[in-house]
């Protein structure tokens, strides 16, 4: 999915979440007290994972290394991390690459 924002706790709040993994630039703030996704992480005692992932510069890279994709696949095939939610900076490029390795993961067509 896309980068977290205020307006998405309520929906957030229904996946009862155990797990965050932010695919992104930087790590999310996590000395912010005022951000209410932030409030609502520690609230609900939600894990907080990121990855270092660099935005794409152009529509042809692909924006992670073999490592890194190793290491997001096994951090989400990892039940003790379930539920989960992945995000990216606008939930596309790189979530939805991680997605489709995950489908090849686990053999689909």
């Amino acid at each position: 999915g896309a980068y977290p924002l205020p307006n998405n706790v309520r929906f957030l709040s229904r996946l009862k979440l155990r797990t965050i993994v932010s695919l992104t630039p930087d790590a999310p703030n996590e000395a912010d007290e005022c951000d209410p996704v932030r409030a609502w992480v520690v609230e609900n005692n939600i894990t907080t994972i990121h990855i270092r992932v660099d935005a794409p510069t152009d529509d042809n890279e692909i924006p992670l290394s073999f490592k890194q994709a190793a290491a997001i696949l096994n951090i989400i095939i990892n039940r003790d991390h379930m539920p989960i939610y992945i995000h990216c900076l606008n939930g596309g490029v790189v979530t939805g690459l991680v997605c489709a390795l995950l489908r090849k993961l686990m053999c689909w067509s």
